[in-house]
């Protein structure tokens, strides 16, 4: 080994200047190289090895944690925990912690009623609920929004008020995260965030909202008045939804006010929901809105006249057809036939100007 070292040494004094520092160089490199080489094997071996630690340990805990799930005597179950929070007890058993909730989350999310009731027990009286406080309250978004959907798959209603100070957080997926879990561990209760919230609820938070709604007690089903009176047009706007979704039709008086609302989207939904309720006996009062709509939505009045009016509608929507606007003529034409007028709009199409005229013809012929 020495001879060769002597060799490459000697190599090395007999080379050109320039020769030396590219040989130098590539000696570095190598050497780099290789320190890099080993980081990396040793890396890959520790990870390895705590995998197949975490492996055992869970695979161990599993079977530990279904004899408790499933124990019919209370009396041992409350033994078995005891047990397992001895062990959790010990500071240096992060791996059978960690693996623990792995396997409790797991399990929580395809049992219910008493099974689940038993998941919840273990996490209450092995500590497991106050390291998800303390995590809660001290780490970074990320944690926050990963132990706040924790905490509702493991159904700890308890902590309903503690994740309810994040339903309006500055994070977006942390409040959308708490949003949700509210609802799943207090019902209707916990929707009582909308009544201060701030932040606006993207289109896709409402139809989560919306379909963890769906998963309450007919009973649980909610009113819609506060909601549909925020100074949050995303809250108003779900409002909206909540009214259509669980056919709320005494909120009809807070609608009605919504028609005035400086929101077109707003309008444009309480105007679909006034349709979807079939409240006929308010089409007058969206009427009297419609001269001071724009053009979109007195495209939305017509279509709920269409669905909502009768043949005493004819003469306003005659008058509509005598705009100048295609959108107008084209919806107040389609909304005669809807209402049964399509043999009088035969015979007074030809009193139209030539443009409406052309609209109309359009409109009915059956082709299209």
């Amino acid at each position: 080994m020495g001879g060769l070292i002597d060799f490459f040494i000697t190599l090395y004094n007999y080379q050109q200047q320039k020769y030396k520092i590219l040989l130098l160089g590539l000696g570095i490199l190598l050497f780099v190289a290789f320190i890099l080489l080993i980081l990396i094997i040793r890396t890959r071996t520790q990870r390895d090895l705590a995998e197949r630690r975490f492996r055992r340990i869970k695979t161990t805990l599993e079977n530990t944690i279904l004899s408790i799930v499933f124990q019919a005597d209370l009396n041992k179950r409350t033994e078995q925990i005891k047990t397992l929070k001895k062990l959790f007890e010990n500071k240096k058993n992060t791996v059978a912690r960690d693996a623990a909730r792995e396997i409790l989350r797991t399990m929580a999310l395809q049992l219910d009623g008493e099974s689940l009731e038993a998941v919840t027990q273990i996490y209450r009286e092995t500590n497991l609920k106050e390291l998800l406080l303390q995590e809660l309250n001290d780490k970074s978004w990320d944690v926050k929004a990963a132990i706040i959907e924790e905490i509702g798959d493991i159904r700890l209603k308890e902590l309903l008020f503690e994740v309810l100070k994040y339903t309006d957080y500055e994070v977006e997926i942390v409040r959308n995260r708490a949003q949700v879990v509210v609802l799943k561990l207090g019902g209707m209760r916990g929707l009582e965030f909308l009544n201060t919230l701030k932040s606006k609820i993207s289109e896709w938070q409402q139809i989560q909202l919306l379909n963890q709604l769906l998963k309450l007690p007919y009973n649980q089903y909610p009113r819609t008045k506060i909601w549909l009176s925020s100074s949050n047009d995303s809250v108003v706007m779900f409002g909206l939804k909540v009214t259509q979704h669980f056919q709320q039709y005494q909120d009809k008086e807070e609608l009605i006010k919504l028609l005035d609302h400086q929101n077109t989207e707003i309008v444009k939904k309480t105007i679909k929901v006034f349709t979807h309720l079939g409240l006929k006996n308010e089409l007058e009062k969206i009427k009297l809105h419609y001269p001071n709509y724009s053009i979109e939505l007195k495209v939305e009045v017509l279509k709920a006249i269409g669905e909502l009016g009768d043949e005493s509608d004819h003469l306003f929507l005659i008058d509509c057809m005598m705009s100048d606007d295609y959108f107008i003529v084209k919806e107040a034409s389609k909304s005669m036939l809807r209402i049964g007028q399509k043999n009088l709009l035969y015979q007074i199409k030809d009193s139209f100007p030539d443009y409406q005229r052309e609209i109309i013809e359009h409109s009915l012929d059956e082709r299209i």
